[in-house]
């Protein structure tokens, strides 16, 4: 029984070691294959790729505290309006300091679907967790113009579905007037906050409830 027990444990642990190095040589074959943005974010709200490693590329358009905005160069989108062409990758803490706007670069990272502990009702925010250390970042090449924004219009809140924005999550965009309604609970419903953008002033779609 004692040789029996022994020689199950070890088949485990061979087992257990075995299923290990099959997720890891899987994420890894996603990190050497470069993929474009618009495939890690898909077409619906949660990326298909998520929890796994990727690699992608395309021209920085921000750049925040903790993170910098990534999108594809015009000329290399995949022509499919149902897609993100940008997204956002989570540093933690200051950015590369060549991540800035203008330049054009290769980045790795974990796909995660983010949503603020505060915000109970939103949809999350796709990210590319970004870990020094682990993940590759370079420039390859700089000085390059943004991608045109996306213009919003009316049409674009017709379908008037929950998700109906998903397509610009990470991109640039632009509207003569766009507002919406952010419903946050309360004791006894719900309130409403109005948000304009205002005339021709651009952003970056973070999420469909928040510009940043």
């Amino acid at each position: 029984m004692k040789l029996f027990a022994k020689r199950t444990t070890t088949s485990l642990l061979h087992t257990s070691l075995l299923f290990v190095f099959v997720i890891a040589a899987q994420a890894s074959v996603f990190a050497q294959r470069e993929m474009p943005i618009s495939t890690v974010q898909g077409k619906t709200n949660l990326s298909p790729y998520e929890r796994q490693i990727v690699r992608i590329s395309g021209i920085v358009t921000a750049r925040t505290r903790n993170g910098f905005f990534v999108q594809t160069p015009d000329a290399r989108t995949d022509k499919d309006p149902m897609t993100s062409e940008g997204i956002y990758v989570f540093t933690r803490t200051d950015p590369p300091a060549e991540a800035v706007p203008g330049n054009m670069v290769l980045v790795a990272g974990r796909v995660e679907e983010f949503r603020p502990q505060a915000d109970n009702y939103g949809l999350t925010i796709t990210n590319l967790v970004f870990t020094p250390g682990r993940d590759i970042f370079s420039v390859l090449s700089k000085g390059n113009a943004l991608p045109k924004p996306v213009v919003i219009t009316a049409e674009d809140m017709r379908p008037n579905t929950f998700d109906q924005l998903e397509k610009y999550e990470g991109m640039r965009v632009i509207g003569s007037y766009v507002c919406w309604f952010n419903p946050r609970m309360l004791r006894n419903g719900f309130s409403v906050t109005e948000l304009p953008l205002e005339a021709e002033e651009e952003s970056t779609w973070k999420e469909q409830s928040t510009i940043n």
